[in-house]
């Protein structure tokens, strides 16, 4: 292409360019991704707990997906998800007497929704045969 010609090909495409604007910083760019944030969901029990234990169950959706779905070992679980509406629900299994061999039906449960904005960790508060509640908060 002589240089005459690609001079005459940038001037068509400038205004183009010009009148597309610059990308958006807000919105992630084609083919990217939301942005992420750190959430930690854990336990805290209140009042009475099972006499023979329980395991704890969470699962965690973000962005219309299932981030993770299954025990707290330890008592909490971190997971990366979009940043704003995040659905975290909780339920309890108790032992019969020994939680290696039996466990009882899932009981105790809840859920919340919850707005994500910034790194966060979410509290489960416990209360055996009560139910439990989470919140937002360290």
């Amino acid at each position: 292409m002589s240089s005459r010609k690609a001079a005459k090909f940038v001037a068509l495409l400038l205004p183009l360019g010009l009148a597309c604007g610059p990308a958006s910083e807000g919105a992630p760019a084609a083919g990217g991704s939301a942005s992420t944030v750190r959430l930690t969901v854990r336990t805290a029990g209140e009042g009475p707990m099972y006499v023979e234990g329980a395991l704890h169950y969470v699962a965690i959706r973000s962005g219309g997906e299932v981030v993770f779905r299954g025990r707290l070992r330890g008592g909490e679980v971190t997971r990366e998800v979009e940043s704003g509406s995040v659905r975290v629900a909780h339920w309890a299994r108790p032992c019969v007497a020994n939680c290696a061999l039996d466990l009882d039906p899932p009981t105790d449960r809840c859920s919340a929704r919850l707005e994500v904005v910034e790194d966060t960790t979410a509290v489960i508060r416990l209360r055996a045969v009560g139910g439990c509640a989470i919140s937002p908060g360290g």
